[in-house]
């Protein structure tokens, strides 16, 4: 079976999205059927269902009212906007996190074991708590993303961008990946 490059692998992944079968590509590239689509089957198939759901989406803008398109449009640039903030927020808190960790951890360091100074430790537990605080925004989205790509498979309605966006209780939970 022949080795193939980065390139050649990219050419029968623009292939196969394309519609071309990968019995034909694989003879024509010298390897199997069976690695082809070990490497693409899901991705070729959630590249399908993405540009599916487009379509649907584009029909959906076309027969609607104006109106209805400006307002669509309109709610999604604010959604965007969302998650482009919190993604923001969120490197910003783990940023926090980092620091004021790495202050607590150099407070607690200098403390001396054999006569601890009550003030000394409470600023080295306040720093410590407020450091945790800042990591709890990132956590959750991370906790919330996996959540998200662990069910990505299990059902199409909880696949979609606003569903992703606003969570079970419309909070903002996700930001998007690029």
């Amino acid at each position: 079976m022949a080795k193939l490059t980065e390139k050649q692998w990219k050419e029968i992944e623009t292939r196969l999205s394309r519609g071309e079968k990968a019995i034909d590509l694989a003879k024509k590239f010298g390897v199997t059927r069976g690695a082809i689509s070990q490497k693409f089957s899901k991705q070729t198939k959630h590249v399908k269902t993405l540009a599916n759901q487009i379509v649907e989406t584009e029909i959906a803008i076309q027969t609607a009212p104006i109106t209805i398109q400006i307002g669509a449009f309109s709610l999604a640039n604010e959604l965007l906007a969302i998650s482009k903030h919190m993604a923001t927020g969120a490197t910003l808190s783990a940023m926090n996190y980092s620091r004021l960790s790495s202050i607590a951890n150099k407070k607690i360091s200098t403390l001396n074991d054999d006569a601890l100074d009550e003030e000394e430790l409470a600023i080295a537990r306040t720093l410590t708590v407020m450091s945790n605080e800042a990591a709890k925004t990132p956590m959750d989205l991370i906790k919330a993303n996996a959540s998200l790509n662990k069910d990505k498979n299990t059902d199409q309605e909880e696949n979609s961008f606003a569903a992703w966006i606003k969570g079970g209780e419309g909070k903002i939970i996700g930001v998007a990946q690029h």
